[in-house]
């Protein structure tokens, strides 16, 4: 069965930030819930966590792990007890420490699922100008270290241009999926990605050193003729032709069990977002998206029971789907009147 997400409710105030997730993956149904508390001591204000890992088994949840502030309990182990920092992650803290092979192998999917949701604001990372040297041209050293840095701890924001080189040398079937989604049969803004590779020696001399290599990464350009089109680089492409390639090229570099898209409609053209949002859909198995927007061209791509309202109530932050009844209604909505977007217009906000 494919990992999926049941989003039971996220609820935000001045005191306490509380997330709960249910989520089926490796066929089995965990609950995770986590809750940042805060609490003002002499005029400062202390933090503390609380997490609950729980198991569903027939018709009862089995707890696997309840953790208050420093205090660890993990279930099964004699009901271990472990005492952490008060903002430590207990799921790191307890592979660092706990040995025993069956209670890791309970927690193992659980850790898997959550380290593999990945948030991706798709615009240029901070600090980073797309007219850096290393995203038209990277060594084989510097490449070499973002891999390992990568494998390691992957990092959303980083960059897109590693991810071309990576694909390209070890994920040949993606890279070509990407240009496939780019190019004429897809979103028609990249005809072709093209990476030329230079080895050289790393110093001249009577006794060459090991040789350096050197990528090129190329961009080719949709035209409407057939006529050869001008080479550009990174920096060269518009800046919602970069956001599409850095969201495309992440959803299939990184492979997310759940992707957080905020606002993918920024910089697009509307006629774009027509041809993005199916295209999005077709990779929601294995993968699930969550994607923030408050764009008519994202919202009338979907269905109404993939909607989820968000509002704030009585200082809190709450997420919901829409009602059975109001789903029955949409529906004659959309037949007669005006499209889902103008729907959730009309709701107002104390419905929420």
């Amino acid at each position: 069965m494919s990992d999926s997400i049941i989003p039971d409710g996220i609820k935000i105030n001045q005191r306490k930030i509380l997330v709960n997730l249910e989520f089926i993956t490796c066929d089995k149904s965990y609950e995770y819930e986590v809750s940042l508390n805060t609490e003002e001591k002499d005029h400062e204000n202390t933090y503390s966590l609380s997490e609950h890992i729980k198991v569903n088994v027939g018709r009862s949840w089995d707890t696997i792990v309840n953790r208050s502030d420093t205090e660890i309990e993990v279930n099964g182990l004699e009901n271990l007890k472990l005492t952490s920092g008060s903002m430590t992650p207990c799921l790191a803290f307890i592979f660092s420490l706990v040995s025993d092979k069956e209670t890791l192998d309970r927690l193992k999917p659980v850790r898997e699922y959550l380290k593999n949701i990945h948030y991706y604001p798709i615009d240029e990372p901070s600090g980073v100008k797309p007219t850096d040297i290393k995203n038209f041209v990277v060594d084989s050293d510097v490449y070499f270290k973002w891999l390992s840095e990568f494998q390691s701890s992957p990092d959303p924001e980083c960059s897109v241009i590693m991810k071309l080189i990576h694909m390209w040398k070890d994920k040949e079937e993606k890279f070509e999926e990407l240009k496939s989604l780019l190019g004429q049969n897809g979103l028609s803004i990249i005809n072709d990605i093209r990476i030329d590779s230079l080895s050289l020696p790393h110093a001249l001399g009577k006794i060459p050193k090991e040789e350096q290599t050197y990528y090129f990464v190329n961009f080719y350009p949709s035209l409407e003729s057939d006529k050869i089109s001008k080479v550009l680089r990174y920096h060269d492409l518009s800046y919602g032709t970069r956001r599409l390639l850095r969201m495309l090229t992440a959803i299939l570099h990184d492979e997310s069990t759940l992707l957080l898209l905020e606002q993918p409609e920024d910089s697009i053209h509307s006629g774009l977002l027509n041809k993005l949002v199916p295209l999005l859909t077709t990779y929601v198995d294995p993968s699930q998206f969550v994607v923030t927007s408050h764009s008519s061209g994202i919202i009338n791509n979907l269905k109404a029971k993939d909607i989820r309202l968000v509002a704030m109530k009585d200082a809190k932050t709450i997420v919901r789907a829409l009602t059975k009844v109001e789903l029955e209604v949409v529906e004659a909505f959309i037949c007669e009147e005006g499209t889902l977007n103008d729907f959730l217009e009309s709701i107002e906000i104390e419905d929420v």
